[in-house]
């Protein structure tokens, strides 16, 4: 049986921008000693469901259950830089968004298990809305210090779609391929 490995996401727009904040943070932080992986621009986005390996008839099931979703576009603002587990002993750092794009976010997340149930993650995994800017592969990073010489995050973005993807692990990071995308109203 072939499985299938999937996630719902959140595509953003300002990939561009969120790349140039990525180069700068790299460049200020002066990561010689760790080694990092950089997330490809192309790969930014919000995910929003991370289902993991399904079946071609689970599959199915999410499609038809996001063919009939609805939601509305929106606008919001990047806001902050955190990591994880912490910000202090950081070995993935991210971007996050303004409270309104984290309610929108925190309500398209809810209305996407409610019309998916069965296949919401287990209850350890908390929905936190990021964008994974680089990976911490040797050592940590306390990412308070890195941030503190950066005044403001200005970056505005708008969510337009939400897409189930495709996700192919392979040695030199994930690739990710479209399967359906929802438009918002």
């Amino acid at each position: 049986m072939s499985l299938i490995r999937v996630f719902i996401s959140a595509e953003i727009t300002a990939k561009e921008e969120i790349s140039n904040l990525q180069d700068e943070l790299l460049r200020r932080a002066q990561l010689d000693s760790l080694k990092i992986k950089v997330v490809d621009q192309e790969n930014f986005h919000f995910t929003l469901v991370f289902i993991g390996e399904v079946t071609i008839s689970s599959l199915e099931q999410i499609i038809a259950g996001l063919s009939s979703f609805n939601f509305s576009s929106f606008n919001f603002n990047f806001s902050r830089i955190g990591g994880f587990p912490d910000s202090k002993n950081a070995n993935i750092v991210w971007i996050g968004v303004d409270k309104t794009g984290e309610r929108k976010l925190f309500e398209i997340h809810r209305d996407i298990l409610q019309e998916l149930p069965s296949f919401a993650p287990s209850e350890k995994n908390i929905f936190v809305p990021h964008i994974t800017l680089f990976r911490i592969k040797r050592g940590v990073l306390n990412v308070e210090s890195m941030t503190a010489k950066i005044i403001q995050i200005n970056i505005q973005d708008r969510i337009n779609e939400i897409t189930l993807k495709k996700s192919v692990l392979t040695p030199s990071g994930p690739k990710y391929s479209n399967i359906i995308t929802v438009n918002g109203i």
